[in-house]
């Protein structure tokens, strides 16, 4: 799955990253933004919303 994820990482900034593998930037996240507290995510290609978590309702392959 290539994605592109928008993550709200403190009160007022955002970062965007391109995205293959959900579970391995959510890590990434934890890492280098502790203070993460949500991401979307859309398709690379159309840009339409994919799905949206957060740093307590996580991906898992379940659901992602």
């Amino acid at each position: 799955m290539r994605v592109t994820a928008i993550v709200k990482v403190s009160n007022s900034k955002f970062v965007k990253y391109h995205v293959t593998n959900l579970a391995l930037f959510e890590r990434f996240l934890d890492r280098s933004f502790t203070g993460w507290r949500y991401y979307n995510y859309y398709d690379k290609e159309t840009r339409q919303k994919l799905g949206s978590y957060t740093c307590n309702s996580r991906f898992t392959h379940s659901h992602g």
